[in-house]
């Protein structure tokens, strides 16, 4: 049985029950890429409003929000832990995205690799 999308991500007076893929992408694409520049787009918010799953910048490198924490991502997977920080961050994940991460949704697989969830506190 396939679950509905979540209607967070519609746009605002979109009609019928189900937002199209193509509308979905519009979206999530002007979210994520400056017009003009077509470099990424980031978007800020306290660090303390962001669902687990948000992804943010900090020096410059990507890191997870997960609890009390961020987890550092590389290529070649998680690289040790911080404490979430206080302030305003630089948010990677387009606010769609955000807005469905924080309404509890959960997706068939997965959402973390296992070494996201790691105790052990990294350099990241």
């Amino acid at each position: 049985m396939r679950r509905r999308s979540p209607r967070v991500i519609a746009p605002a007076g979109s009609a019928g029950d189900e937002p199209r893929a193509g509308v979905i992408d519009a979206r999530l694409h002007a979210e994520r890429v400056e017009p003009g520049t077509r470099g990424q787009r980031r978007h800020t918010a306290a660090f303390a409003t962001l669902p687990d799953g948000a992804f943010v910048a900090v020096g410059g490198e990507p890191f997870l929000v997960l609890g009390d924490r961020i987890v550092r991502w590389t290529p070649r997977g998680y690289a040790g832990w911080r404490p979430r920080p206080r302030g305003t961050a630089s948010v990677l994940t387009p606010p769609s995205l955000v807005a469905v991460l924080g309404a509890g949704w959960r997706g068939e697989l997965p959402l973390l690799h296992p070494s996201a969830r790691s105790d052990r506190p990294g350099n990241g």
